[in-house]
């Protein structure tokens, strides 16, 4: 089996052409196709996310998580 992901154009006649990047040997095929409605994106026209740092403290080194520290006497 061969998976392609790709982004065509479909043309105003609603044929679609995709080349293939592999030879495969002329005859039937069964291909599945599934369309995303929402228009596409090229991936090139992507732009990165701009991440910034966060400074990470780990908790006090006398940090206790008992029960009857994060929840009261009632248990709530």
């Amino acid at each position: 089996m061969i998976t392609i992901d790709t982004v065509t154009n479909i043309s105003s006649d609603q044929v679609v052409r995709i080349a293939l990047p592999t030879p495969l040997p002329p005859g039937p095929h069964r291909v599945v196709m599934v369309i995303d409605e929402a228009s596409a994106r090229p991936p090139a026209s992507r732009e990165p996310l701009r991440l910034h740092p966060l400074q990470m403290v780990g908790w006090p080194a006398s940090s206790t998580f008992r029960r009857e520290e994060i929840y009261g006497d009632d248990g709530r």
